[in-house]
């Protein structure tokens, strides 16, 4: 409850902050009764309660940018739809809590003169609630909402952050959902699915209140819910930018799958949203946080064995599914943006470079049936590093291939499993490396130190910009595949 009334009276205080600089316009600053239906549905609002629903005329300029409305509600349990000028906001969240709710109010929707605000009942059941308290900010929703973080969190730091996953699929159900019931320092808080029989399922595996459950088209109302601290974009490699900026602009911190994204533009648009906001962006990377990936990247960086003369790295499976995205072009198909993203980091840790060209590159298929108009499902590619290093990468939806070897002037490093969920181990003359732990062990240990990044306002661990390094190598190895020449990255 501490929590809560910080929350409330902070979001308060800075309505009085923007007014006192001349950015708002009260439009009310009282409470009202509002009913649904012909009897009270509680005692306290038996002689309260006298209209259905609450209509205010105000004098504003036209907007010819983003304005944000704020607005207190409480005792919320059916739908009601928040006009301006006839046109939709959005609907009062939910919940039965007092909390302060936001709306995005698009350019040009307000008008020069008279201007309607209306909030009115859209469900047929009893319902009384308590709203008021309306302000029009002329900064946007983001910034509204990051200037009301910055004070929350100097004051009132949390020690668990919520967390809601976007997409229910494998990924989530399987790993992620069970690694944050193992989690110090983040929870499962909500979750955002198109499907709505998925909701209720997890709603009642993990008791997920109805508040904290999003669909695709309720996705911004995020934004008005202190439980959602990070949203974890775990969709299709073509619905991350979107995701994450959206993410980003309801004023929450993004972690996102690989690969990042389709090309190195939308990386780039991501990273700037974020950056925008004030947000923390970090990519799904788990190998980064993994004990046995960090001994023997410590060997290479420090010289241990001596310079790394050449390496070499596959990844693959062999992928049954035949009408997922991974086949799907435009949702960002093809195995070089999925398991290809492994094999163009062991190269990049295997020898502690960043490369500086791709020397020659291929893509093929055995099933054309399948993986359509030239979407690879085998890839191979040299790349080269300076000081005339090369790095020789395979990956594959067509075998079985999971290693990191890395040639050393002391000696070799043999990583095998290399990419997998457990069971990672390193063998060099230095001795084995072998630190034991049980899936979903990986993705646990990545979102507590994520977590503990944003608590502790530290840098990431896999920030944007390394998601972002990845796929410029993704689109120079696609065009060297094309050309059949030397690419420079």
């Amino acid at each position: 409850m501490r929590q809560k009334l910080y929350y409330i009276f902070l979001i308060l205080l800075v309505g009085f902050i923007h007014q006192a600089n001349g950015q708002t316009h009260v439009l009310d600053n009282s409470m009202h009764n509002l009913r649904n239906g012909n009897q009270p549905e509680w005692e306290e609002f038996l002689n309260k309660a006298s209209i259905k629903e609450l209509i205010i005329h105000f004098d504003e300029q036209e907007n010819l940018s983003e304005q944000t409305l704020q607005l207190r509600q409480y005792d919320v349990k059916h739908s009601w739809q928040v006009l301006l000028n006839g046109q939709k906001l959005g609907t009062l969240i939910t919940d039965g809590n007092d909390m302060n709710v936001y709306f995005v109010i698009p350019p040009k929707v307000l008008i020069s003169g008279q201007n309607t605000l209306s909030i009115i009942p859209t469900s047929a059941e009893l319902d009384d609630i308590l709203v008021g308290r309306i302000i029009l900010h002329k900064p946007t929703r983001s910034e509204v909402l990051n200037e009301a973080k910055v004070e929350l969190e100097v004051v009132n730091k949390k020690d668990r952050l919520g967390v809601a996953l976007v997409g229910l699929g494998y990924y989530s159900t399987d790993l992620l959902a069970p690694a944050l019931q193992q989690t110090k320092n983040c929870y499962l808080a909500g979750i955002v699915t198109g499907t709505p029989s998925k909701a209720e399922v997890w709603k009642k595996k993990y008791n997920i209140p109805d508040k904290n459950i999003y669909n695709y088209q309720t996705f911004d109302q995020l934004a008005n819910n202190p439980d959602i601290d990070v949203v974890y974009v775990v969709l299709p490699p073509s619905m991350h930018k979107e995701y994450v900026i959206r993410a980003a602009n309801a004023g929450k911190h993004v972690w996102c799958e690989k690969p990042m994204a389709i090309t190195a533009a939308e990386c780039q648009a991501m990273i700037d949203a974020c950056k925008k906001n004030k947000k923390k962006l970090a990519i799904g990377y788990r190998l980064h946080h993994e004990p046995n990936t960090q001994e023997y990247t410590r060997i290479i960086n420090q010289k241990l064995l001596g310079k790394i003369r050449k390496a070499s790295c596959g990844a693959g499976y062999t992928e049954n599914r035949t009408n997922h995205w991974k086949q799907n072009k435009a949702l960002g198909g093809g195995v070089l943006y999925d398991m290809g993203v492994y094999a163009i980091q062991g190269a990049r840790l295997g020898t502690g470079m960043e490369p500086i060209a791709i020397v020659s590159a291929k893509t093929s298929t055995n099933r054309p049936e399948v993986y359509k108009n030239g979407l690879d499902e085998t890839t191979i590619a040299t790349l080269e590093f300076n000081g005339g290093i090369m790095a020789d990468i395979k990956t594959s939806f067509g075998e079985n291939i999971n290693y990191l070897n890395i040639d050393c002037e002391k000696g070799e490093i043999k990583v095998k499993p290399y990419q997998s969920y457990s069971g990672v181990k390193v063998i060099s003359p230095l001795g084995e490396i072998n630190h034991p732990y049980q899936v979903p062990w990986q993705q646990a240990k990545q979102m507590d130190d994520d977590s503990l990044s944003i608590m502790q306002n530290k840098p990431m661990l896999v920030p944007g910009e390394e998601g972002l390094r990845d796929i410029r190598i993704v689109e120079a190895i696609y065009k060297s595949a094309g050309t059949g020449q030397r690419v420079k990255i």
